[in-house]
């Protein structure tokens, strides 16, 4: 199954889920992205987590899988968040607000 979870901690997010695959041979990699509000300026406290997977060389004899992650966003400052994970660009959760103290 593919999902995500967020968790606000003391000056940090937690996220963590499981992107679905053709095989569990697989790779994955983590982009944050600021999000603009327009072409000029930044959404304030607004990002994207890309989450993007990529087949390891050779071959692999199992079929249907997912591969897990788990990953952090640190030393923010207290405030509200809004955050997006997208797994192969396929957007997975918006969480509107996130509460970091």
């Amino acid at each position: 199954e593919e999902g995500v979870e967020l968790k606000a901690r003391e000056g940090k997010i937690i996220f963590s889920g499981r992107v679905a695959t053709p095989t569990p041979c697989y790779d994955l990699a983590a982009e944050l992205i600021t999000m603009r509000c327009d072409p000029t300026a930044r959404c304030p406290n607004t990002y994207e987590i890309a989450i993007t997977s990529k087949a390891r060389e050779g071959y692999c004899i199992q079929c249907l899988g997912s591969v897990p992650y788990r990953g952090e966003l640190c030393n923010l400052s207290p405030g509200t968040y809004a955050l997006s994970v997208s797994h192969d660009g396929r957007l997975v959760i918006v969480e509107q607000v996130v509460e970091v103290r």
